[in-house]
């Protein structure tokens, strides 16, 4: 990631990139998804929405400085993938390249998010379109549509707030980066009483979810506002929140079998809900050296195993697996390594809370939408510096909400 001087950022104040100007296209996008799939689950709209966006970032991508590194680091599940499609004709259905597809422009995009230096109006958009999604979802839960949802085009009701979003976890992580942006700029902007109703008013959503791991997100981004502000992560912090999915999966599985079926009740909910199952079934596609290297992708697919590490592991095997997490760690040290700001340290704590609850749900990381909008957000918020606002530029130095 570049470490911007403050010559280059007075210098790119006001003006914005081709990949900046297509990424708040998409953030309006993203707006209309919440509208649309709430409302009307309309699977047709919903494409017109998320597969043109998908692919206007992807093809934007190759304009922004991509480093040899990257390409080398991308290689692997490239390889992985094209070499499954060719070997197992069960590899290159449309639902596997799809998956494969998504997955890797979560790299491209994310990567291109890295060379972003976002212009003020780049920094508002993002902020009030989740103020008026956070609004948006508020009013939601008095309407039918909040405990609503649809299986195989079969409406029933949940008992959780779900917003007819699939499974009341992925509502939560959405509610949850509408939380971390508002947090961000709880430590930017001048008038921060309305921000934080807001921000209770989505902490209200999200314990609606009953989504511990997003809970326990929340604990985490909070913290740091108030215990770290803008000192640097140690670089301990940052690797074991990446990994929190391997520990995750890890423990989880050594507390089931050792509980021998037992229920156990947290947050007024069994612990093991059936979770254990699809990690053990997607483990289970590893059955030899092979797999275990390389994955196995005809089966496995790249499919949501409610957690990340899994997911990528089934599929795409060690090596896939190490070079997942080598780019994101990648991403973020260079993050932490930069000049710090509340901005910045805030970003990559919220970059972590996404690795908390990717060890519940893997969504975000396989390069769905509008998750993969929210996790390279907060990539190009971590390069909004403040050199102007310390410089007591009126533009920045005095906003109001």
């Amino acid at each position: 990631m570049n470490n911007f001087s403050e010559k280059q950022y007075q210098e790119s104040a006001g003006r914005t990139t081709l990949f900046e100007r297509a990424f708040c296209f998409v953030w309006v996008m993203v707006f209309a998804y919440m509208i649309v799939r709430p409302v009307t689950n309309n699977a047709s709209l919903i494409r017109i929405i998320w597969i043109p966006s998908l692919l206007l970032l992807f093809i934007l991508s190759f304009r922004q400085t991509i480093s040899l590194r990257f390409f080398l680091e991308l290689m692997i599940p490239i390889g992985i993938i094209v070499f499954s499609a060719v070997t197992d004709s069960g590899a290159a259905d449309k639902d596997h390249l799809l998956a494969a597809f998504c997955y890797v422009n979560m790299f491209f995009v994310v990567e291109a998010c890295t060379h972003i230096k976002p212009s003020r109006r780049t920094f508002d958009l993002i902020f009030y379109s989740n103020v008026l999604l956070s609004l948006l979802f508020l009013l939601y839960t008095f309407t039918p549509i909040a405990n609503r949802v649809h299986t195989n085009e079969i409406a029933w009701t949940s008992k959780y707030l779900v917003y007819d979003m699939g499974n009341s976890n992925l509502a939560a992580m959405f509610l949850f980066s509408f939380y971390c942006i508002l947090l961000i700029n709880l430590a930017y902007r001048k008038h921060k009483i309305p921000i934080v109703l807001l921000m209770a008013a989505d902490l209200y959503m999200i314990y609606g979810t009953n989504c511990r791991s997003v809970l326990l997100a929340v604990v985490a981004v909070t913290a740091a506002y108030f215990f770290i502000g803008r000192r640097k992560l140690p670089t301990w912090i940052v690797v074991f929140g990446a990994l929190s999915p391997i520990w995750f999966a890890g423990l989880y599985l050594l507390l089931y079998y050792a509980m021998d079926g037992q229920v156990v009740i947290l947050l007024n909910k069994n612990l093991f809900s059936g979770r254990q199952n699809i990690f053990i079934e997607n483990l289970g596609y590893i059955t030899d050296w092979k797999s275990l290297l390389f994955g196995n992708f005809a089966k496995a697919g790249l499919q949501n195993a409610h957690n990340i590490a899994v997911s990528v592991l089934a599929s795409l095997g060690v090596l896939g697996l190490a070079a997942f997490l080598g780019f994101h760690l990648r991403t973020m040290l260079a993050v932490n390594r930069q000049e710090t700001t509340a901005i910045r340290t805030l970003s990559l704590v919220c970059i972590l809370g996404i690795f908390i609850q990717s060890s519940m749900e893997a969504t975000f990381f396989l390069g769905g939408f509008p998750g993969i909008i929210f996790l390279s957000t907060f990539i190009i918020l971590s390069n909004f510096d403040d050199y102007a606002h310390r410089a007591g530029d009126p533009v920045t130095g005095t906003e109001s909400f």
